[in-house]
């Protein structure tokens, strides 16, 4: 025994002094870790601003290279209305000629035509002037046919927009909130080693006491690089987010902020499955995309039909001949010509070796692939919708369950960590009560996102992740072409 008391004092709290380092040095790793991840995922552990997915929503929308691309198309096919409109319209056109032109005077007789001697020939500039405005009065329903396939185009590209929108909109709320998840799930695996390196540190020092046995050290080293491996995952697992995350944005995730409620708990959401159904079929933008290009396809029959009846064109011209010699009697007297002339076109095609036909059937047969495509695309929207609102479903009932379970494994770890104390439970029950504890928490993070996810593809089933929908303003920028009615 020491001689002073304050030696035994001290010799008594070695081993708490011991465990408190140790604890110390434990935070201190974790955090490290939390340092070193962030420098990972480029994000600044000073001054993070907050950020809530309707400002991630907004930057997606205003910066994603896909949805400009998408804008961009849709102009394309926009022009092509204006183009098939300016078939209703005239065509004017002006064309002037210039240079010298050499005449010869030949004169008639009996035995034919005699060429004459100078001054009967000349070498005089002419100048040649011609106005032509030629306005189609028919040309066999093509005109009618081709805008209302151009307009059908439009409305089918503009709901391939939309679909394209959602779709990027869609992922990004996603991984929004998977990188939520993620950061929920490494929290708590770094808490789960933190207190599974205690229980490690603890057992080892009642090992040194005779407390207890290699057996229960080893158990406690066992269910500590489980913890170890639980964490590395969850880190990989969030590395990955935040890089689908920084690729949907355009940079790596700051301090986000998590959803107020349930994407598909808002008033506009179906009460029911049949609703949903009902909706989709209004407002699913692939479903209404195939709807239109069947329209179109309907009118390219049309289209090509009329390259085989009449077509019918007014002609009106205006000509202008300056020394216009070779029309007047006398070369040596130059003369200018003007003339006007109104004209009815008429041209029948006859015969084009089958040409035309062809280009018949084979629209027949793509207005046949359309009708099916929107079949094909009427039970992809409702089969994913069914999916969407059975996962949704299943999920809300077993995040009530595993929270029920949450908190019982709360209570029994509790318990288990008194009774191990009083002796009546061993070390294994209590790190078998942390385990199932954190396997109960780390399922319900996993359901609460499953529940997320889900209600985010109801909702774009249904055509309602919109950014019109969501309230998100950003500079897209179409032309006008694209609000042709």
């Amino acid at each position: 025994m020491p001689k002073h008391p304050s030696a035994a004092i001290w010799l008594n709290c070695l081993p708490l002094l011991v465990r408190s380092c140790r604890e110390v040095v434990s935070q201190l790793r974790i955090r490290s870790l939390w340092m070193t991840l962030a420098g990972f995922l480029a994000i600044p552990t000073y001054c993070i601003s907050a950020e809530t997915l309707h400002d991630a929503l907004s930057e997606a929308y205003a910066g994603n290279p896909t949805l400009k691309a998408q804008t961009a198309h849709l102009n394309q096919v926009g022009e092509k209305v204006r183009q098939a409109e300016s078939h209703w319209g005239p065509l004017l056109g002006v064309t002037a000629d210039t240079g010298p032109h050499h005449w010869r005077q030949i004169s008639g007789s009996n035995d034919g035509f005699v060429e004459t001697n100078s001054p009967q020939s000349a070498t005089l500039p002419q100048h040649d002037v011609d106005i032509t405005l030629t306005q189609p009065l028919y040309r066999g329903g093509r005109t009618l046919a081709e805008t209302r396939a151009s307009k059908a185009s439009l409305e089918a590209e503009r709901a391939r927009s939309d679909a394209a929108e959602q779709s990027i909109l869609t992922s990004l709320a996603i991984s929004y909130d998977g990188v939520l998840a993620d950061r929920a799930l490494l929290e708590l695996t770094i808490q789960n080693e933190s207190n599974l390196r205690a229980e490690l540190a603890a057992a080892q020092e009642r090992l040194v006491r005779g407390e207890l046995t290699r057996t229960d050290a080893a158990q406690a080293q066992t269910h500590l690089a489980g913890g170890i491996a639980d964490r590395q995952e969850a880190e990989a697992n969030l590395l990955a987010a935040s890089a689908e995350y920084e690729e949907l944005v355009g940079h790596p995730p700051g301090d986000l902020t998590p959803f107020s409620h349930e994407p598909s708990a808002d008033s506009n959401a179906p009460a029911t499955l049949a609703d949903a159904e009902r909706t989709a079929l209004e407002e699913n933008p692939d479903l209404r995309a195939s709807v239109f290009d069947q329209l179109a396809a309907q009118q390219d029959i049309a289209l090509v039909k009329g390259i085989r009846l009449p077509s019918v064109d007014l002609i009106l011209e205006a000509t202008r001949n300056e020394n216009a010699t070779i029309r007047t009697p006398l070369l040596n007297n130059p003369a200018r010509l003007d003339s006007l002339s109104a004209l009815l076109r008429v041209t029948v095609p006859i015969f084009d070796s089958g040409s035309s036909s062809s280009q018949v059937r084979a629209a027949q047969d793509a207005y046949s692939q359309a009708q099916f495509t929107v079949e094909a695309t009427k039970r992809s929207v409702l089969s994913k919708l069914r999916a969407a609102w059975a996962t949704l479903y299943a999920a809300r009932r077993r995040i009530q369950a595993l929270q029920v379970q949450c908190d019982a494994g709360q209570l029994a770890l509790q318990g288990s960590r008194i009774e191990q104390r009083a002796g009546t439970r061993t070390l294994l029950d209590v790190l078998n009560a942390e385990q199932d504890l954190l396997t109960a928490r780390m399922s319900l993070i996993k359901s609460t996102h499953d529940a997320t996810l889900a209600a985010i593809q109801l909702q774009s089933s249904i055509g309602r992740f919109t950014a019109r929908i969501l309230g998100i303003n950003a500079t897209q920028g179409a032309r006008s072409s694209t609000q042709l009615p």
